[in-house]
């Protein structure tokens, strides 16, 4: 063993800047792969621990007074494994409010600060002010998302009255505290929540928070529970719709999506990576084993063995691995509360990412049992070559190619052909470098993809998240009023279409799940429907790919929907999906839902304006005229905007990440390679030089040799990011219901992205070749 660090030690020093290279390579991959598993690892396990340290509810039912009974409240007492049983009485209605600039709607709680609440009580995350009567304590969400600061004005709508309050400091809500979700949670004094129940048409509701044994008992309890008493028996007071369910597995699963996405997302880009290097390191030894093959018989004729030579090459590599490994990491835990800041505007939770033990060791391992592996197999060329074999300079007894191109008869530009000899007696190199060429503008156009998706035009991405969008949306004050006001509106010249649309919960063959209900769904315009059509007739649905999976039903079966104590068998007429609610949805025509419940009513309406409308104009115009019919009048796309753009900043920094990472790699790898290469061409260049070659010779020899290569492996790795990038997002994404995406992946980028791919190669292949121009002809013949 003391014999191989020397003899690694001086590999290292023969070759420092493509050792150099390598351990950048290492130092990304360790950097990616750090990120991933932190955030795949340690985020899940915060959220868990901060859910147990404030004591959150493992479910949350928000009823109306008016629906809570005591026969409810007694079977979640008895219900088996429940461990405690909250009752909090608070205020709720769906209103709108400013965030960003822009209005958007959620449904308001009010609680008052003095209620006797030990299940998730108020928290403050910063220094607060004290509470007084015309302040409030907002979620965090309405600091992240919202961009509201301490002391700011927090000015909201309900019934077409508006309402002020100071904010004067910012709650931990985790159950109330999401994007997913536009329920947020306010905390007032008893003075001023008393005036909130006289001033504004709120409704007296409850909270029913529940503990049990174990978690998993909640989506047990919720489905047990709303069979019992809304899909099994009818209800005269309330409907399911007026209930808010919110087991903790689905709220883990709000805040915590995006940052399993951007997980996966870093892993596989760190994948990606790994394979590059074990390319690079394997046509590294490749290519040792050619330049020091007179160096290897020395060392083979002094006593050496293949197996010590080949142990000092894997020791080589180890040794960079280590390295690498180590400055990755090391730069991962730099940057991690960083990438954790950004991620506050989506979660609205305060993480501090701390070094894990566990995963570092993990990174550790990971990168060296790879490099190592196939440091092992790269080097198994020395047990085949012989002391005077490699003395030869591997040369056994002749060694004569097939010339393709014979200088003296091949027509055509010097350089030119001179390139395409190098091409042809270099293939394998070749195709390696366009294999990697290809990777990474596989995977820089994927983070192009994503940045224009999320950041530049989301309206595909938001269509995803929530199926169905319109110009407007309005919210009715009493759902008796909401035929009179679809007739007024599609009586008006501005507006193309106007029809309601809003979401109730069904049981779906025993599954639970959110239905959205259409009069016509021939009206909707958005990317809900994947497969087969939307229902026509009383006995359709359309139902999520969850659902079908979990139902084991497709088109052309049929099932039972339930609710308000009625059932009726539907026939499955098309498969949906949407990214919230988990893929448990459901479409319902307005009469097969009347069926189960007579007296459904819409109380939301979509409203589709005509071409050149302003929406801002159009809402002025309705807030005069339905000034006393409308609880909320919003522009869709700008709430949605408003709601959603944070992602735009996660997009902004993946894409960027990817972006910067792919042009080291790029510039890396071809400096590494073609330093190399030319090492190992310096006789021919010498001789080539001492003929009379001019430095711009060479370099154009260097650019017929590296373009068409360059050229090919950019444009396959683009077709497949173009081809390949909404299987991935499927591939990602299907764990939340999403079974087919066409997010577009705009030509014009991905040509831009390409030619920068290109243009970045091309540069460094020069400037590798520029360092000729200083070496006389002697030095590059007897070297």
């Amino acid at each position: 063993m003391r014999n191989l660090v020397p003899l690694a030690i001086a590999y290292i020093r023969k070759s420092k800047s493509q050792t150099v290279g390598m351990v950048v390579l290492v130092m990304i991959s360790a950097f990616l792969l750090n990120i991933g598993l932190t955030f795949l690892f340690q985020y899940g396990q915060f959220f868990d621990e901060r859910a147990d340290e404030l004591n959150v509810p493992h479910l949350t039912l928000l009823q109306p007074e008016a629906a809570t009974t005591p026969e409810q409240k007694d079977y979640l007492a008895q219900y088996p494994g429940l461990k405690d049983l909250e009752t909090v009485p608070v205020l709720s209605a769906q209103g709108e409010f400013s965030a960003k600039g822009s209005k958007t709607t959620a449904v308001f709680i009010f609680d008052r600060v003095d209620a006797n609440q030990s299940m998730n009580p108020p928290t403050l995350l910063e220094e607060g002010r004290p509470l007084d009567d015309g302040s409030v304590y907002a979620p965090y969400i309405m600091k992240t998302a919202g961009k509201y600061e301490l002391g700011d004005d927090f000015t909201f709508t309900i019934g077409g009255r508006q309402k002020t309050f100071k904010i004067a400091g910012f709650t931990e809500e985790i159950t109330f505290g999401s994007l997913m979700r536009t329920n947020y949670r306010f905390y007032c004094t008893p003075a001023a929540y008393a005036e909130l129940s006289e001033d504004l048409t709120l409704t007296n509701s409850v909270l029913l928070a529940a503990q049990f044994e174990d978690v998993g008992e909640s989506l047990s309890l919720l489905d047990d529970y709303y069979r019992e008493f809304f899909f099994s028996h009818e209800m005269e007071s309330a409907s399911s719709a007026d209930i808010e369910a919110l087991p903790l597995q689905l709220v883990r699963e709000d805040h915590t999506s995006i940052p399993w996405v951007l997980a996966v997302l870093l892993i596989a880009f760190a994948l990606i990576l790994l394979v590059i290097c074990l390319l690079t390191i394997h046509f590294r030894i490749s290519e040792s084993i050619e330049q020091s093959v007179q160096d290897i018989g020395a060392l083979q004729a002094m006593g050496y063995t293949s197996r010590q030579i080949g142990s000092s090459l894997v020791l080589q590599f180890l040794l960079i691995a280590l390295v690498g490994s180590v400055a990755g990491i090391l730069l991962a835990l730099a940057v991690l509360p960083g990438i954790a800041l950004v991620l506050e505007s989506q979660s609205a939770l305060r993480w501090q990412p701390s070094p894990d033990a566990a995963l570092v060791a993990a990174t550790l391992f990971a990168i060296c049992l790879i490099i190592a592996l196939a440091t092992v197999l790269a080097s198994l060329r020395f047990r085949k070559l012989r002391p005077l074999t490699a003395l030869r300079r591997g040369i056994e007894a002749h060694n004569f190619k097939r010339n393709r191109f014979p200088l003296e008869t091949t027509q055509g530009p010097l350089s030119l052909i001179i390139g395409a000899k190098q091409i042809v007696g270099n293939a394998r190199q070749g195709a390696m470098l366009s294999f990697i060429m290809a990777a990474v503008t596989f995977a820089a156009v994927c983070g192009i993809s994503i940045y224009y998706n999320v950041g530049v035009d989301s309206s595909g991405f938001i269509k995803v998240i929530t199926g169905e969008t319109a110009d407007a949306t309005l919210v009715v004050n009493d759902e008796r009023d909401t035929e009179k006001v679809l007739d007024r509106l599609n009586a008006s010249p501005d507006v193309r279409k106007a029809f309601g649309f809003q979401s109730t919960t069904l049981a779906v063959d025993g599954v639970n799940t959110v239905g959205y209900i259409a009069e016509d769904f021939g009206c909707l315009e958005g990317d809900m429907l994947v497969y087969g059509r939307y229902p026509k007739h009383r006995n359709e649905i359309a139902i999520g790919g969850n659902v079908a999976s979990m139902t084991d039903k497709g088109i052309g079966s049929t099932l039972t929907v339930a609710k308000n104590g009625h059932a009726e068998e539907c026939y499955v007429t098309g498969i949906l999906q949407m990214l919230n609610h988990g893929g448990l949805i459901a479409a319902l025509p307005l009469d097969s839902l009347r069926s189960l419940q007579s007296d459904y009513r819409f109380t939301q309406v979509y409203v589709s304006l005509d071409e050149g409308v302003d929406v801002d104009a159009f809402l002025d115009a309705a807030a005069g005229e339905y000034r006393e019919d409308l609880a909320a009048a919003v522009d869709t796309n700008a709430m949605l905007d408003t709601k959603y753009g944070n992602y735009a900043d996660i997009a902004a920094l993946i894409a960027a990440l990817v972006l910067c990472i792919t042009l080291v790699v790029i510039v890396l790898v071809f400096y590494t390679g073609m330093k190399t290469t030319m090492m190992r061409r310096r006789r021919d260049m010498g001789i080539q030089k001492a003929l009379g070659f001019t430095t711009a010779q060479f370099m154009n020899q260097i650019a017929f040799n590296y373009v068409p290569i360059i050229f090919v492996g950019v444009v396959v790795g683009g077709v497949a990011g173009y081809y390949c990038f909404n299987p991935l997002f499927v591939l990602v994404t299907a764990a939340f219901g999403v079974v087919k995406t066409s997010l577009p992946v705009p030509y014009g980028w991905v040509a831009a992205t390409c030619a920068v791919l290109v243009a970045v190669s091309y540069l460094v292949s020069l400037f590798v070749a520029l360092r000729i121009r200083k070496v006389s002809p002697y030095e590059l013949i007897s070297e």
